[in-house]
């Protein structure tokens, strides 16, 4: 359990330095590939993590994890520095300015991809080539993790103390994980067997099969990096976010880009909630092209695979769910049952955020559109619901949402520029080499586009 508690700890320590590139001011492209890397770096240890945790192979897991120690030792290391030089100068903790040089930020991105790569070969449970890889590289990672100390020149006295007491914080997040060492224990006692992780499976598999997360990445994955900041900075959103059980419309024509809008939100809720427990997430991309698979039980049933999928054992309400639903006679009424189930299980939260893209799209039938946000606006009023829609302007859409607050998605045109900008080399040679013609292709384009 000790290399755990390790893994824990630098999850959190990630979470922290991840909180101060976001507090200083600066150097917004240089902040953005070290937060990005972090970033990186925390979810690849919290699917170790999961994959340990969910295992039937601990005696393998476990001699795979102990060669990790050093490896994590230095990652540790590096990221506690980097924490340091970014939260205590000249006694300021607030509004700092950005302390690293770009050939530094470089050679601290550096330290933590080597360390990553052993997390990744861990992630292949063959100590083994871990043990190989180790022996290879370890003097490489080792004067990185030099050169990173001295890039970052933590020379006077308050910051050394600073360090210390971060260190010490982390050994105590290391030896007091009561409650993280509970919920792992908890998941090893009630889902010990190979039989009971079937189970669980099956009743996720059979809430929905459909993979949601797939379809964010898919999402996501069309964005021009750095587009969609607007929205994100808007007033309007902000307040949603502040707000309990408020309800956001953000419509939009045709081609303006609803979905992957709907996708840099979900990533933004994300990375502000996913580490706290008291706070759901989930979202639906409706797709005409699915409008049969998109029945209200469905949709429901898909939020609500969403809101448990990611604790360590499913509620008892959605366990009892399974079971009544396997009863031949006497078996309530589906939706009805799911509605129940997410109502129980959304009242545990303190706070839920919901995002359905294109409503337009959601099934054939107007009904189920109507019932869906029916149902949502029910649990708002009794539970603490957000919920965000993005739809085209169609008139029985956007009268359900004449109270709610309204945010117009259409093209940026900075946003525009930049993809543009970012796509240049694919254009014919005739043009990459002239600028002003560029410039010319630039401003055309974003004239033209109008929103789409």
């Amino acid at each position: 359990m000790e290399t755990t508690a390790s893994i824990i700890a630098v999850t959190q320590l990630c979470e922290k330095v991840i909180k101060y590139i976001i507090a200083v001011s600066g150097a917004k492209e240089v902040k953005h590939r070290l937060r990005s890397q972090v970033r990186a770096c925390s979810n690849l240890l919290l699917q170790l993590q999961d994959d340990v945790a969910e295992s039937d192979e601990l005696e393998e897991w476990f001699k795979t994890l102990k060669l990790l120690s050093t490896p994590l030792a230095r990652l540790q290391e590096a990221l506690s520095l980097a924490a340091v030089a970014l939260s205590v100068r000249d006694g300021i903790v607030q509004k700092l300015g950005w302390p690293f040089k770009e050939k530094d930020v470089e050679k601290l991105i550096e330290a933590i991809k080597c360390e990553m790569d052993m997390v990744t070969f861990a992630l292949q449970n063959n100590s083994t080539s871990l043990l190989i890889e180790i022996n290879a590289r370890s003097k490489r990672n080792e004067q990185h993790l030099i050169d990173v100390k001295a890039a970052l020149e933590v020379r006077d006295e308050k910051t050394h103390s600073t360090l210390r007491n971060m260190n010490g914080e982390l050994v105590s997040i290391q030896t007091t994980q009561n409650d993280v060492r509970g919920r792992v224990e908890e998941l090893h006692g009630r889902q010990d067997t190979e039989e009971a992780m079937r189970d669980r499976q099956r009743i996720l598999d059979w809430l929905t099969p459909i993979d949601h997360a797939s379809e964010q990445r898919d999402a996501i994955s069309r964005r021009q990096q750095g587009t969609g900041e607007w929205l994100l900075r808007s007033q309007t959103y902000q307040y949603w976010l502040s707000t309990d059980s408020r309800t956001l419309f953000c419509p939009g024509i045709p081609g303006a880009g609803k979905t992957v809008f709907a996708s840099i939100i979900n990533a933004d809720l994300w990375e502000r909630y996913h580490h706290d427990s008291t706070v759901g997430l989930a979202h639906l991309f409706c797709n005409y092209r699915r409008h049969n698979e998109q029945t209200l039980e469905a949709l429901l049933s898909g939020l609500l695979k969403q809101l448990v999928e990611h604790r360590v054992s499913l509620p008892q309400c959605v366990d009892d769910l399974y079971k009544k639903q396997q009863e031949k006679n006497g078996a309530p009424d589906r939706t009805e049952a799911t509605l129940g189930a997410l109502k129980t299980v959304m009242s545990a939260y303190s706070r839920v955020f919901i995002v359905l893209d294109a409503l337009d799209e959601c099934s054939t039938s107007h009904d189920c559109r109507t019932k869906l946000l029916s149902s949502i606006q029910s649990l708002q009023k009794q539970c603490h619901v957000n919920l965000l829609a993005t739809s085209r302007f169609i008139p029985e859409i956007t009268e359900k949402f004449n109270t709610a607050c309204h945010l117009k998605i259409q093209a940026d045109s900075n946003d525009v520029r930049r993809y543009l900008l970012e796509n240049m080399t694919r254009l014919p040679g005739f043009v990459r080499r002239d600028e002003a013609l560029q410039e010319e292709v630039v401003s055309k384009i974003v004239k033209a586009v109008r929103g789409m």
